[in-house]
């Protein structure tokens, strides 16, 4: 079964003097059945346009599946950048 990301806690991150708020991958309230694992699957709810959802801050994390569900679609896809 997919572990599926949920907005639920922000962490502030610097960049060129700007702060952003964003949802963390290596957060586990983030997800529904904790933070991704090597080897695992994940599921990222997409819910605007522009609007990743969250930050895959974690290095070297590699997952046998990704799914993108956008409006009740859920679609395989390669959707996030690693921080690494």
């Amino acid at each position: 079964m997919s572990n599926t990301f949920q907005q639920a806690a922000t962490t502030t991150i610097s960049n060129n003097g700007f702060n952003f708020q964003v949802y963390e991958w290596s957060t586990a309230a983030n997800w529904t059945s904790g933070v991704p694992q090597n080897g695992g699957a994940a599921t990222v709810n997409v819910t605007a346009p522009g609007n990743p959802s969250g930050y895959d801050d974690i290095a070297n994390l590699y997952l046998d599946s990704l799914y993108q569900q956008r409006r009740g679609r859920r679609r395989p896809g390669a959707i996030c950048r690693s921080a690494s």
